[in-house]
């Protein structure tokens, strides 16, 4: 089975940006694809420490679903 996901390296971990069909404990294989622009989408410092807390918060909250 091929299923593309992204995701978004952060403190030596992957965080997927949508959550695919993968069951828990499914090994993968990554290939890496470098965007040549950084996303400056959130330049501000605050707010994307705001986005990652919410991310984080989220991921934990679905880990335990």
């Amino acid at each position: 089975m091929n299923e593309n996901l992204q995701a978004l390296y952060s403190e030596k971990s992957f965080f997927p940006r949508v959550y695919g069909s993968l069951p828990n404990n499914t090994d993968v294989e990554l290939a890496i694809s470098r965007d040549r622009t950084p996303k400056t989408d959130i330049i501000d410092p605050e707010a994307r420490k705001e986005v990652l807390s919410t991310l984080l918060k989220r991921m934990r909250r679905n880990k335990t679903n």
